[in-house]
């Protein structure tokens, strides 16, 4: 609410200190030519939905081999392998997010 009047001040201020844009009927055309082109929010969300799933999926696995370990009492070397591999695959799993962000700013 507080940036809301701030960013309404700063309009107001923009306003009374910036000149006109030209009358040129192309002007807009122009600009909004040169503008980057913006990226879909449904990609932001598909792609954050992928992230939750895939952490989702990776809980799920953990979960599943704690419960093994502690059902059979013991811990073999393929359950060492698994750990690993589930491990790997979190820290991809940040690092991917991470750069995603990156990437954005």
């Amino acid at each position: 609410m507080k940036e809301d009047i701030e960013d309404k001040k700063l309009k107001e201020l923009l306003k009374q200190e910036l000149p006109e844009a030209p009358k040129n009927q192309w002007f807009t055309r122009k600009v909004m030519n040169r503008l980057p082109t913006r990226t879909s929010n449904r990609a932001s969300l598909i792609e954050y939905a992928g992230f939750i799933i895939a952490g989702l999926v990776l809980l799920f696995f953990g979960y599943q081999l704690i419960n093994d370990v502690e059902v059979a009492k013991v811990i073999t070397f393929k359950d060492i392998v698994h750990y690993c591999i589930l491990s790997i695959m979190a820290l991809c799993l940040v690092i991917g997010f991470i750069a995603s962000h990156l990437r954005k700013i």
